[in-house]
């Protein structure tokens, strides 16, 4: 009945499309469920363990809070060339279902990525096992599970090892991770570490010396020093994308170094937190070398002064850029970019797909400006003084076309008029946030929810022109549609 490769599951009633689906899908290599969908699954195993699927090489059910042991196992016992399991957040899962992987499985030999971040039941028990027999895994994602040194040097035996992420594990023994990135020193090419006993910073020295064909490293941490990011680059001159997030010790010598070694290869670079070490100066430097740089993100890098971006022009490949807020005027009033740096970056960066400004004083100028973008699919511009006149230019030209996700939390100048005008010129948007507006009204939001066949999420926090109850008695037209006048986050493990 289905001869694709992919079946993606996104609808409400997820529990029947499943049932009524699987059975005619004996063919199908891949199989994606989204982790919101994954988490509405109440039948998951009554459904999985019946389907007939030889021909299964990839299976990513991330959040699926009612999956079983039995049934993983069951499922596992039809899928001889399984090659990739994503169970992340699978709240469910114990050793019991990776020592049956490990020991009786038929996909052992074809398996070759296992994804079980924030599997709290995953233990060094279950993960040992699991890579004493799957010797062909080449990436393992274990991040917040309680796994600790004798995971560290079961994977040892990983010669095929290429991505690695340990962020949160309980990891003490920085020797351990020494032999580790020993033994993976030719393949390793993606590693994340964070919030570790061990000794971060000597980590980072031991894999950069061992590993020098990584390609993308995330080590966040407050305990990052300048040193150990330096020798990072040096030692490793083909990064593609480098995150240390919350360093706020590391200073610009380090941002210096990134440019220096990784000029030619880097295209994502996220300092998020980096309060020493991005300053104008720095961030200058990186703009004029790193020209091939897609992602550059520098949120609560608090030395940024309004003149910070005056070189962003040179990024002509940057698809996504967030900064702000930044470091305010001696006399304690607000920073704000430079018009002509701002007006430059919508002109000279074309293939924008995701602008981030945090306070940062964007004006109905540049929104103007960002009109002509193309392919802008993420917007946010929160606390920013922009009017009905920015809002409805940048809506209404070629970027309001693709939007999918704006955020205009407390833009307090933008009236009824300027919502309405959002919610006939977006019609794909999917998540919407204008907490502290004023200016929403609930005719605004029916007009969204007519208009915006995608959107499932709107932050009308704190507004003042409809109560709780009257929302309350809104939602009653609008089931499917998440509206929320408090804070509510939840985390998500969704498809890449």
């Amino acid at each position: 009945m289905f001869g694709g490769m992919l079946l993606f599951v996104t609808k409400p009633t997820v529990d029947e499309i499943v049932a009524a689906v699987l059975p005619h899908c004996a063919s199908l290599r891949v199989l994606i469920f989204h982790s919101k969908m994954a988490r509405a699954m109440k039948n998951v195993n009554d459904h999985l363990p019946t389907w007939n699927c030889p021909e299964l090489v990839e299976l990513r059910i991330p959040g699926c809070l009612k999956l079983s042991d039995q049934t993983l196992q069951k499922l596992l016992r039809q899928c001889p060339q399984l090659a990739a399991l994503d169970l992340r957040n699978c709240k469910r899962i114990t050793d019991q279902a990776l020592r049956y992987i490990g020991d009786e499985a038929t996909a052992t030999q074809n398996l070759k990525s296992v994804k079980l971040a924030a599997c709290a039941k995953v233990t060094d028990r279950g993960v040992v096992r699991l890579c004493k027999t799957c010797l062909s895994l080449e990436t393992v994602d274990l991040r917040d599970c309680l796994v600790s040194g004798p995971t560290m040097k079961a994977m040892t035996s990983l010669k095929k090892l290429r991505c690695l992420d340990i962020r949160h594990c309980r990891v003490a023994n920085n020797q351990q991770l020494k032999h580790l990135a020993n033994a993976c020193s030719k393949q390793l090419e993606e590693l994340h570490m964070e919030w570790m006993e061990a000794d971060l910073n000597l980590a980072v020295v031991d894999f950069s010396e061992s590993c020098p064909n990584l390609k993308t490293v995330e080590v966040n941490g407050d305990c990052l020093q300048t040193d150990s990011i330096v020798t990072l680059v040096r030692n490793c001159r083909s990064l593609m994308s480098l995150t240390f997030t919350g360093a706020s010790q590391v200073e610009p010598l380090a941002i210096n170094a990134i440019a220096e070694y990784c000029a030619n290869t880097l295209q994502v670079l996220n300092i998020e937190g980096c309060k020493q070490g991005a300053t104008d100066a720095t961030l200058s430097t990186i703009c004029t070398r790193c020209t091939k740089l897609r992602t550059l993100i520098v949120w609560y890098c608090t030395k940024l002064t309004g003149n910070s971006l005056d070189d962003l022009h040179n990024l002509t490949e940057l698809t996504t850029l967030q900064i702000g807020p930044l470091k305010p005027h001696e006399d304690g009033t607000p920073a704000t970019l430079n018009e002509a740096a701002l007006l430059n970056v919508a002109r000279s960066c074309p293939k924008i797909t995701e602008l981030t400004f945090q306070n940062c004083g964007v004006t109905d100028q540049f929104l103007v400006a960002c009109s002509g973008l193309r392919y802008l699919s993420d917007l946010y511009v929160p606390e920013s003084d922009i009017t009905d006149v920015g809002i409805s230019a940048v809506v209404q030209g070629p970027a309001g076309k693709l939007l999918k996700r704006l955020v205009i939390n407390s833009c307090t100048k933008i009236t009824p008029k300027g919502f309405d005008t959002i919610a006939a010129s977006c019609s794909m948007l999917g998540a919407f946030h204008a907490a502290f507006c004023p200016g929403l009204t609930l005719p605004a939001l029916t007009a969204l929810a007519e208009n915006c066949p995608y959107l499932k999420t709107v932050d009308a926090t704190d507004a003042e022109l409809f109560s709780v109850a009257e929302l309350d008695n809104w939602k009653k037209d609008w089931p499917n549609l998440v509206v929320f006048k408090r804070e509510e986050w939840e985390p998500d493990y969704d498809v890449e």
